[in-house]
């Protein structure tokens, strides 16, 4: 039941998005104004209409990772399967782009990030029309959840032009400081309403609604007006507290301030009021939410705890959801001041907690962390966290409120103490590096990170390490360097361990990736695949694991062959798929549209690469990496469709194949280009033209992999002079050019050994007899004479080899 004043905002609220001027309403109003209750009534009552919906997200404070606001809403309901994410204040995980190793290399900002596709997802399903989204204690929300709103509200086409309506709750005045405005977002014009506090004469009204039934002196007004400043969660404490044996036991005298009243309250908890007071104050060292492990852990394992929390939420200390936070800030500061002189072991306490227990909690583990360190002794720590803090939300949130708000807190570490300030600049520049990396300025961002010095902690020197291995592997094709950047990451891998257990996770994928990608050194590759497995299966189903468990089960190729891989790639496709991860399944279908060119199965591949283009039609607003591979695997497997199906090529076909691959080549030093480029030359002479194929080869040589040194590419370079030299009867050249494969096989291809030994037979066999046959006819002659065992030595058994290794580099 509202009352007067409530009611009345509520109608105004109806009439407004019952209209169709606005489709923002700002309820602006000071704390305890009754804005919560009034829009939960609202709420209550729209959820009963026909063809309309209602979301109740609420911002809490303490709420500084990306998205993390929307996805703790109770009224979401945030998938089961997502991934621990990083530096993420959450007991639980966000499941979309886990960033490491070379997926993260290509992202870009986006106007949200595509971890909460689930959110959207949700939104969109819904069959109702008309969505109505309140947004309370909207200050409190963070930045990337509060980007996400306004951008479904400004673009129409992510949730199927459904007609959405945003109530904003905050205790502002001003909208536009809450909200950010900007040109875009006035497009949607924004109605202001405000609700007031009561007023003297409205008090009696309010102590009714609270469900008391007495008559209140003038006196008793005043009193309740002077200690609760009319906050009408003050206003219940109040009269809870003072209400005894029904009498209302309440004048000037006998509460002196509202510290009094709350101290009278704790009365009500009997002989375990020193118990309750001391988890209380506990509790208020974490700002924002808490469970019962984190205050059980704080007070020494108390068994107590679970109960003195709930009964603390019963008399209105705390309020629940699916954790405890305090009922307002005024009763957390009451508690908190009485930790003073203990409040550095309380916040050292927690932070060991943090790094037991959620060691990516990067930012609560260096707030912590720093609160606790009075003396300035784990400055450099301090320091490490910080950095990790601001490298992983950096690649998780398209947000840059998140790093601006890292950095103002180091900001204010560094005021209060002195002994950090050597140290900003190299944070600077590691900030620095960060961005140029994201806006794809590789070279200053490299150049950033070598000016970083060595003095720091080993998280800060092993994550500029392994930036600047990422970094490294999209400058260019420059091996050495990339080799002398794998090695100074594995110097310091050791010296991590696994109690920091996801930055140890992120440094051994990157690695991961660097030796079965770029460096193809696939031994080592598979032992860090191997450990990292081992590790995982030690998890006991954390989620930020199982994640990191399909991400490598996607990727199997590398170390599996094609009829091997297809089993744990395509559970990979089904788990991003049920996970609304659009980025990862996007990499997962074309992965396994990968191995099913090689597996013959050329149209289920192309309709998996379509999938893939379908996915960057349908979601416009996510920055999808790599599509060039995605339109090559696709060009591929429909010109294999053709070639390998024994049907007469048009030299129209081979005109539009030709050009669909020249159009998607830009001539730089990445892997993109150098597949592509092979996969061209070969088509050239499979169509006898011999000009332009030794025209794509001299590019390939000269401009895209200068300064390669590549086993993979040396083997493909070999093979494509191999075809030539055989379909221009250059026998001997031929002859000489097998031998040289013999003796190249590159590390990518250890799984196929036996059939490239099969298929080297073959070639011996063909040269020998110095066979004479159309390019198909060849191609088919090597398959059928190279004894083939499965359905893979369709592919690679053949005269012509296209390249697969982006089929599992992405």
């Amino acid at each position: 039941m509202l009352s007067v004043k409530q009611t009345t905002i509520k109608d105004k609220i109806k009439d407004t998005f019952n209209g169709d001027q606005f489709n923002i309403v700002y309820l602006s109003g000071s704390t305890g104004s009754g804005k919560t209750f009034l829009v939960e009534d609202y709420l209550e009552e729209i959820n009963n209409y026909e063809d309309w919906k209602g979301y109740y997200i609420e911002g809490k404070s303490g709420d500084v990772s990306a998205y993390s606001t929307i996805i703790q809403a109770e009224s979401v309901h945030s998938p089961k399967t997502e991934i621990t994410g990083k530096s993420l204040n959450l007991g639980f995980s966000v499941f979309k782009i886990f960033s490491i190793g070379l997926s993260s290399a290509s992202r870009r900002k986006e106007i949200f990030d595509t971890k909460i596709d689930f959110f959207i997802k949700m939104l969109r399903k819904s069959t109702e029309s008309n969505i109505i989204i309140i947004a309370d204690s909207f200050e409190f929300w963070d930045e990337s959840s509060k980007t996400l709103i306004k951008a479904i509200i400004n673009h129409k086409k992510i949730l199927d032009y459904k007609k959405i309506k945003l109530l904003i709750i905050a205790n502002e005045d001003d909208s536009s400081k809450v909200m950010n405005l900007n040109a875009r977002t006035l497009l949607n014009s924004v109605k202001n309403l405000k609700l007031l506090l009561p007023i003297s004469n409205e008090i009696e009204e309010i102590v009714k609604l609270l469900g008391y039934n007495f008559t209140l002196t003038k006196d008793q007004i005043e009193t309740i007006m002077s200690l609760s400043g009319a906050n009408i969660d003050f206003i219940r404490i109040i009269i809870e507290a003072l209400y005894t044996d029904g009498i209302l036991k309440i004048n000037k005298e006998a509460a002196a301030d509202l510290n009094s009243i709350l101290q009278h309250r704790l009365k009500i908890f009997g002989s375990r009021e020193a118990d309750a007071q001391n988890v209380l104050k506990a509790s208020s060292i974490i700002d924002g939410e808490f469970n019962t492990n984190e205050i059980r852990y704080l007070c020494n394992e108390n068994n107590d705890v679970d109960d003195l929390l709930y009964e603390s939420y019963t008399h209105l200390f705390l309020k629940k959801g699916l954790k405890f936070t305090f009922s307002n800030s005024i009763i957390r500061d009451f508690f908190y001041k009485k930790v003073t002189g203990t409040q550095a072991r309380f916040h050292l306490q927690y932070t060991k907690y943090l790094k037991k227990n959620k060691p990516e909690n990067y930012f609560s583990r260096a707030l912590h962390l720093s609160l606790a360190d009075e003396e300035g002794q784990e400055t450099k720590e301090v320091f490490g966290l910080f950095a990790l803090a601001y490298c992983r939300n950096m690649e998780i949130s398209a947000n840059e409120e998140h790093q601006i708000q890292i950095r103002e807190t180091l900001n204010y570490y560094i005021k209060n103490n002195t002994r950090s300030n050597f140290l900003k600049t190299d944070f600077d520049h590691l900030s620095k590096a960060c961005d140029y990396y994201l806006s794809q300025n590789y070279k200053e961002s490299y150049q950033k990170l070598n000016q970083i010095s060595t003095v720091h902690s080993l998280l800060f020197r092993s994550e500029v390490l392994r930036m600047k291995l990422l970094v490294s592997l999209m400058l260019d094709l420059d091996t050495a360097r990339i080799e002398r950047d794998t090695e100074a990451l594995c110097l310091v891998l050791d010296d991590i361990g696994q109690e920091e257990a996801e930055h140890w996770a992120q440094c051994n994928f990157a690695l991961f990736s660097t030796y079965t990608n770029k460096l193809g050194q696939f031994n080592r590759g598979k032992k860090i695949a191997d450990k990292l497995q081992n590790f995982i299966s030690k998890q006991n189903n954390r989620p930020f694991f199982e994640y990191l468990g399909r991400v490598l089960d996607r990727k199997s190729f590398l170390f599996n062959s094609a009829e091997v891989s297809i089993g744990p790639m395509s559970d990979s496709v089904a788990y991003f798929k049920e996970t609304d991860d659009y980025l990862q399944y996007y990499f997962a279908l074309c992965n396994l549209g990968g191995i099913l060119i090689v597996l013959n199965q050329f149209e289920k591949a192309s309709s998996h690469m379509e999938g893939c283009l379908r996915l960057i039609e349908e979601h416009d607003y996510i920055k999808f990496p790599s599509i060039e591979k995605i339109y090559n695997n696709l060009f591929l497997a429909n010109f294999l469709y053709i070639f390998r199906g024994k049907e007469t090529i048009s030299e129209q076909f081979f005109e539009e194949s030709i050009m669909n691959f020249r159009e998607k080549i830009q001539n730089t030093p990445t892997e993109k280009d150098a597949v592509m480029l092979i996969n061209l030359a070969n088509l050239y002479l499979i169509n006898r033209n011999y000009q332009e194929y030794d025209a794509t080869v001299h590019t390939l040589k000269n401009k895209v992999l200068v300064n390669s040194i590549d086993s993979f590419y040396d083997y493909h370079l070999t093979n494509l002079e191999l075809a030539k030299n055989i379909l221009q009867y250059n026998w001997s050249d031929a002859e000489k050019l097998l031998d040289e494969s013999k003796d190249n096989v590159p590390n990518f291809h250890t799984k196929n050994e036996k059939k490239i030994k099969s298929r080297l037979a073959a070639l011996s066999q063909l040269i020998k007899n110095k066979l004479i046959l159309e390019p198909a006819e060849l191609d088919q002659w090597v398959y059928d004479n190279s004894n083939p065992r499965d359905e893979s030595s369709s592919f690679h058994c053949r005269l012509f080899l296209f390249s697969d290794l982006q089929f599992s580099s992405l």
